[in-house]
């Protein structure tokens, strides 16, 4: 029978044998709440703390609607909220602050518990209780561990919180609630109390498990039936399968023999395809071997044939770079020979020019001298016709002045008023005529000079020409001088371009060897990269980078790196050392530990070292003395330091002729062996061994690389040899061009200062521009002359007609003067007219001869004696410019020969190349074809190895099947191995087993299991017989069960009316003093007894409900709940509250608002009870067992009877609590009560 629920144990206290008090069963009990933390729930935004709360009597009060309940609807939220299924997301959002601010997304309650008493069941003092909500979590924690619901509703109700009574905390409304409640919900409320709930759930169970035991019964009784039929049905089939089985039994035996039979021929068809299969795959080998020799052939042609190409590309160049050479040396010989005849035939007309020149100046100057007699003897008469014409001229302005000085005399009157004005403008014209003729004066002066300075010039003596000819001579030979150095520069600097070529050929035929050898050394570096794994040669690669930067000289590298060995040993070396090739050898364990933390630091991978100084390698073992054995260490070359690193590898390997060998020396000597094919018998005895590809070992890329390191550091030598070389011509070449460029500078200065003394010479167009310019200056001069006499004149009139009288008219001898002058003046007009047309004639006929002389006569006078000039400095510049011109043509014929030479040789050999790489490709060609060949004959063997091995599969595959039908065959009879029946051959064996199989079939459809069918359903009915009797033995022990329960329940459910009852009345009476109160049960059976036979679910089934009669003081009659006042229903109501709690009594008590209904009498003495309570000591042992109350109220009566106070205001949409004062809680309830009354 099941145990009562878990709250009717422990603390709970009993009806019966005791009255049921308020002292508890552990006097060690002090379990109560500490403190609440709140945030974000409801209308508590911010985290708020409430301060530690007493363990008796705390009392919460604020306005209305500060927050009080949901204070208290928070630690529900914890403690009380435990039955439902999970919060809905609206019923969560509700849950959360909806405010000012930012919107709250989550909120939790946090409950601190004394547990000093160890009433839950954890090892802690206080026990944290929190729960956490959000928008789509909802979570406890116990002590800031994740826990689920469960897990927390079994820790509560250890502590004596029972789901069946939820009245340790009693929210507003659920007072209320009791008031109206009806007798059926008052009985239904005391058997949730009672626990109740647990034996019905339980009695279900039963009656449940009694169903499926009934079905399983009739389930049985029905296979019984079953069986019984089929057992008559298999009697009668056994007679049939004694036939049957004997008939099989000579079938299986001829199967047995024809399986064996067939197996052992597929068998030895196997063996024979095996021994074809080895010799197939010997040939295999064969052919590979032949494969490889076959590719390193090819891979060997390819190589020649890229260096040759190479070399053939570099010949090409050359070649093409000598042929250019040879085309532009070819050109400046055509071009210096067609130079040196040009010279030739320009001396040959300079000097015919030469002669004609100094003929036709030879005539040209009898010419000169025949007019410039008769120059002489025209310009005396010019220079006197011309005094004549000049003579009239002043003669006849002198008498027009006079003239119009009298004309002027007689209009003075009717221009001024008096001889003052007219005075006075005759001074102003007197200054202006003295400035006009200073200027003049000043103009002819200045003029008269530069005439003077030209006569002197043109006046030079003949010394000073002879001297200029010499300056031009001195030019003429420092400008042929500087062209001689001229072509000496040049020649020597075409010799430098050519030493500068020939290096610059050497230069790109080094950088090309560079190229190559660079991608060689790549490939052979990816080679032995591929040989390891990738973080080891970065973690190597780190270490070589970490020792350059930091200046560590320790590190001398991997050992593959250190040491050179005979081609052959490769392959046994590298089975030997493994992945030891690539060790770091470096001299201490202090550089070893450094590059370690450096390569930590820098997260470059791991590297093994082998530190010089740390190593101990011990003693050389004792090697066979044998010619099949060599000790591997003594085929190695290093350096003596590095000793201990390959003892350390090497020391116990050695190199055997094959495995037998090795075999027999690794067991005798304890040393690994290892062939030239790198087959290895390791000394513990191991055998490794198999195909190696050669083309990938380590040792052979190591050493390519290393040969190809040395060629490339080669090269580059020569090419920085070269280049030292280059720029040694560079500055020998810019040195030359230097010289060049100055003797050129020097060749044009000369050049010029020739041009401009030559340009100094008589009869040159600049001697006759001067003279033109001094005829011009002079006859400006003239006229200059003549107009300041004129304006001496003009300024003598002017002071004669001041001088003289103002008068209106003039005299009589002014009259006849004026009129013989105007005589005079025509006549003068005349005669001067008439000398200067005599003038002029005479003139022209100078300016002729002059003109003549100088424009045709002297100008081709001098242009002859230039012609003579530059032809003689000609012929003196020809024949030194002949002989340069011939020293650079034979300079350049040289090159030229030269040139040629080095194209014919490069010419040749770049045949001589060419046909080299049309063997190499030729041969190429060759060994690709046989490469293929190979391949091809390897793939023909591969397919007739593929079609002897699917031969053989399926041979293998019938010996299995054959295997497989004799397997299925199952167990044999002994007579199925008899020798005799193999004699049989297979047409009989097969004859024989369809005889058999005829046989059998006419039997028909035979139940080959009748005899063990038989047996089975023999053996299911005993056992089907047990099992109903353990059946039937379970329906009594379910029924007996379920009378069990419900005498538990209905012992339960009376246990609890009368501790409720009895408890009630004890309550009433303190809570109402001088009034009575009692628990009713109504039954069916009002007043009459039941049946002592009657179960307890007869019983329980009579219980209809819970009525309550009570007579407050004063009263004279017992009264219902319908027939009491609001008050006095509310003190009914708690007194059941009370009454429930005393008989279920837990740690603490929440009350919201219970005093709320009640008259201050009833509300003091509820005070007075909760203080006692909350102060209770035990009766037998005098401890104080306290019970924590937490009560929110109204009114002062509890406040008075309170031990701790805590206010709660809401201000900003939020709300605070915090522990007051009893004073302060006074006033707030003071307060509030005025407020009352003030809406009221």
């Amino acid at each position: 029978p099941p145990a009562p629920p878990r709250h009717f144990r422990g603390r709970r206290s009993q009806v019966s044998g005791k009255s049921c008090s308020l002292e508890r069963a552990d006097s060690r009990d002090a379990m109560h709440i500490k403190q609440v933390i709140v945030e974000g729930f409801k209308c508590y935004k911010d985290r708020i703390e409430a301060a530690p709360f007493s363990p008796k009597h705390n009392v919460v009060v604020g306005a209305n609607g500060s927050g009080k309940s949901n204070f208290f609807a928070a630690i529900q939220f914890v403690l009380g909220d435990l039955q439902g299924g999970p919060l809905r997301a609206d019923e969560r959002k509700q849950i959360l602050h909806e405010g000012a601010g930012a919107h709250v997304m989550s909120a939790y309650v946090e409950i601190h518990i004394d547990n000093s008493d160890y009433r839950l069941p954890v090892e802690h003092d206080t026990v944290v209780l929190k729960r956490s909500i959000g928008l789509k979590k909802d979570e406890y924690f116990l002590d800031r561990k994740h826990v689920t619901k469960t897990e927390v509703v079994n820790l509560l109700e250890s502590a004596g919180f029972s789901k069946s009574n939820p009245y340790n905390i009693v929210p507003q409304g659920k007072v209320m609630t009791l008031t109206t409640m009806k007798d059926e919900q008052r009985l239904e409320l005391l058997k949730e109390v009672a626990g109740t709930r647990t034996y019905t759930e339980r009695r279900q169970e039963s009656l449940g498990i009694m169903e499926e035991t009934s079905a399983r019964r009739r389930k049985v009784d029905e296979m019984l039936e079953m069986i019984e039929k089929r057992l008559k049905e298999l009697d009668a089939e056994k007679q049939e399968l004694a036939e049957y089985q004997g008939l099989d039994k000579r079938r299986k035996i001829a199967e047995y023999t024809y399986y064996d039979k067939e197996q052992r021929k597929a068998r030895e068809a196997l063996q024979r395809m095996d021994n074809q299969r080895v010799d197939e795959t010997e040939k295999t080998q064969q052919q590979q071997q032949h494969e490889e020799a076959a590719k390193a052939a090819v891979i060997d042609t390819e190589k020649s044939l890229s260096a040759t190409s190479s070399e053939v590309n570099l010949l090409k160049d050359s070649v093409t770079s000598y042929s250019a050479d040879y085309k532009r040396l070819l050109e400046e010989v055509a071009r210096l020979e067609m130079e040196a005849q040009q010279q030739k035939a320009d001396l040959q007309v300079s000097s015919s020019t030469e002669r004609e020149a100094m003929n036709e100046l030879a005539q040209l100057s009898d010419q000169v001298k025949a007019i410039e007699a008769e120059l002489a003897r025209l310009q005396p008469v010019v220079a006197e016709k011309n005094a004549d014409a000049t003579r009239l001229k002043a003669d006849e302005e002198r008498a027009e002045a006079k003239l119009q000085q009298l004309y002027s005399r007689q209009t003075r009157t009717s221009q001024f008023k008096s001889k003052a004005d007219r005075d006075k403008h005759l001074r102003k014209e007197v200054k202006a005529v003295e400035a006009a003729l200073a200027k003049k004066e000043q103009q002819a002066s200045d003029l008269a000079q530069q005439v003077e300075r030209s006569k002197r010039d043109a006046g030079r003596s003949e010394a000073e020409v002879e001297a200029v000819r010499k300056r031009l001579g001195g030019h003429r030979k420092a400008e042929e001088d500087a062209a001689n150095e001229c072509v000496t520069h040049r020649t020597e600097h075409s010799k430098l371009t050519d030493r500068r070529k020939q290096l610059w050929r050497r230069e790109q035929e080094l950088a090309e060897a560079m190229r190559t050898h660079t991608a060689e050394l790549d490939k052979a570096q990816r080679t032995l990269q591929q040989s390891m794994s990738r973080s080891l040669w970065e973690s190597v690669e780190a270490v070589r980078h970490i020792a350059a930067e930091k200046g560590i000289n320790g590190v001398f590298g991997m050992v593959i790196e250190l040491f050179d060995v005979d081609e052959k040993f490769y392959t046994a070396v590298e089975t030997a050392a493994g992945n030891q090739l690539f060790h770091v050898v470096v001299d201490t364990d202090d550089t070893a530990a450094r590059m370690l933390t450096e390569l930590q630091s820098a997260n470059a991978g791991r590297v093994t070292f082998m530190p010089l100084n740390r190593l101990r390698p011990g003693s050389d073992p004792e090697y066979p003395v044998s010619e099949d054995v060599i000790p591997m260490i003594k085929k190695l070359k290093f350096e003596a330091r590095f000793l201990p690193a390959f003892k350390q590898i090497f020391r116990k390997c050695v190199v055997v002729r094959n495995l037998e060998v090795g075999t027999r020396f690794s067991k005798s000597h304890d040393l690994d062996c290892v062939t030239l094919d790198g087959d290895q018998v390791n000394r513990k005895g191991a055998l490794s061994g198999g195909y190696l590809d050669i083309r990938r070992s380590r040792l052979r890329a190591q050493a390519e690389r290393l040969h190809l390191r040395r060629k490339l550091s080669r090269a580059e030598q020569e090419a920085a040899a070269a280049a030292r070389e280059g720029e040694k011509i560079d500055a020998e070449v810019t040195g030359v061009l230097g010289e060049l460029r100055e003797a050129e500078n020097r060749q044009r200065k000369a050049a010029t200062a020739a041009e401009q003394e030559a340009l100094e010479l008589p009869g040159s167009s600049t001697a006759a521009a001067s003279r033109s310019v001094d005829a011009q200056k002079e006859k400006a001069l003239t006229a200059l002359r003549s107009a300041a006499e004129s304006d001496r004149r003009r300024l003598e009139a002017l002071e004669e007609e001041i001088a003289s009288a103002f008068e209106a008219e003039l005299s009589l001898d002014e009259q006849q003067q004026q009129e013989g002058l105007q005589a005079d003046v025509k006549k003068l007009t005349k005669a001067r007219v008439q000398a200067e047309r005599d003038a002029t004639k005479a003139k022209q006929q100078l300016e002729r001869l002059e003109a003549d002389l100088r424009e045709n006569l002297q100008r081709r006078q001098g242009e002859l004696q230039t012609a003579v000039d530059e032809a003689a400095a000609s012929l003196s510049k020809g024949g030194s410019s002949g002989g340069d011109v011939s020293a650079l043509l034979a300079a350049a014929q040289e090159r030229l020969a030269t040139t040629e030479t080095e194209l014919a040789g490069a010419k040749a050999r770049y045949d001589e190349k060419r046909a080299s790489e049309r063997q190499l490709k030729e041969a190429l060609e060759t060994h690709k074809a046989r490469l293929a060949a190979e391949l091809q004959k390897q793939q023909d063997e591969a397919k007739e190895l593929d079609r002897l091995l699917a031969r053989r599969g399926v041979l293998a595959q019938k010996a299995a099947e054959f295997a497989d039908c004799i397997r299925k065959l199952g167990s044999l009879p002994k007579e199925s191995f008899d020798e005799s029946r193999r004699s049989l051959s297979s047409k009989q064996l097969m004859a024989e087993i369809e005889k058999c199989n005829k046989d059998l079939q006419k039997l028909g459809h035979v139940n080959k299991k009748a005899l063990d069918q038989f047996a089975n359903f023999n053996d299911q009915r005993d056992k089907l017989l047990d099992r109903r009797k353990e059946v039937e033995k379970a329906e009594v022990s379910i029924r007996s069960l379920i009378e069990h329960l419900d005498h538990k329940k209905d012992e339960a459910m009376e246990r609890t009316f009368k501790g409720v009852a009895k408890h009630f009345s004890e309550v009433f009476r303190e809570l109402v003093p001088g009034g009575t109160g009692k628990l009713l049960m109504k039954t069916t059976h009002e007043g009459r007894q039941l049946d002592q036979d009657a179960t307890a679910a007869s019983r329980l089934a009579t219980y209809q409900g819970i009525s309550i009669r009570v007579q407050f003081a004063g009263g004279t009659d017992t009264q219902t709940m319908n027939q009491l006042s609001g008050g006095q229903k509310t003190m009914v109501a708690l007194c059941l509250i009370f009454a429930i709690q005393r008989c279920d009594p837990a740690p603490f008590y929440i009350f919201d608002e219970i005093d709320a209904n009640l008259d201050a009498a009833h509300r003091a003495s509820l005070a007075q009870m909760i203080e006692h309570q909350a102060g209770a000591v035990n009766a037998e042992t005098g401890e104080a067992e306290p019970t924590q109350f937490i009560t929110t109220t109204f009114r002062p009566e509890l406040i008075h009877a309170g031990d701790q106070f805590y206010g709660v205001t809401h201000r900003n949409k939020a709300s605070i609590i915090k522990s007051i004062t009893k004073v302060e809680a006074l006033r707030i309830i003071a307060e509030d009560q005025n407020r009352v009354r003030q809406h009221a």
